[in-house]
């Protein structure tokens, strides 16, 4: 009888595991860049239509470097949040608490009206990506529930080999990377 219950508490777990492997069916809220991602290309495009999707933008600074530099090397639409090195889940979620996001109405299309905006509340981690090159700033991402983008590192122009198989995309240049296809089920998705 005992070998019964375990088999019935699996399932839940296989299943829970299974419906994971799809991630990207929601509109971005929140796009986390890191430094190393900043560098990786020209963000201006990807910045651009994230601002006109109303998209919230952050910049994760880790040094104090950053600060003095950042007049010359970070767009002024990205928020600056300075963490420790590394970055970790705990810090990622205490981002989040400093957005304030009006989620749109819902409805129109067919004539019918829309439905009234919803109250304010912070970005949801489901609803966040974060463009990073590391594979700590990977773990610390996807332990606090978001979805991660693998870009090439400045030094050796590639996807480090880690971040394969446990980033969400692992792409070759931010000028493949079009905001879009982080809300569009399946474009980006890696079954797990």
């Amino acid at each position: 009888m005992s070998h019964e219950r375990r088999a019935y508490y699996i399932v839940p777990l296989l299943f829970a595991a299974a419906s994971h492997a799809l991630r990207n069916v929601d509109r971005c809220e929140l796009l986390i860049w890191t430094r190393g991602a900043l560098v990786a290309g020209n963000p201006a495009r990807l910045l651009a239509e994230a601002q006109d999707q109303s998209t919230l933008l952050a910049y994760l600074t880790e040094h104090e470097a950053d600060e003095s530099e950042g007049d010359q090397t970070t767009p002024p639409s990205l928020r600056r949040y300075q963490c420790t090195a590394p970055v970790n889940s705990a810090q990622l979620l205490d981002l989040l608490s400093l957005f304030d996001l009006q989620p749109e109405g819902f409805g129109g299309s067919d004539g019918f009206g829309r439905a009234p905006s919803q109250v304010n509340r912070a970005p949801l981690a489901a609803r966040s990506v974060m463009l990073l090159t590391t594979l700590s700033e990977c773990a610390a991402a996807r332990a606090a529930g978001m979805r991660t983008v693998a870009l090439p590192d400045s030094v050796t122009g590639q996807v480090i080999a880690e971040l394969e198989g446990v980033a969400d995309a692992c792409i070759d240049s931010l000028e493949d990377l079009w905001l879009d296809e982080l809300s569009t089920p399946g474009v980006l998705a890696i079954a797990r």
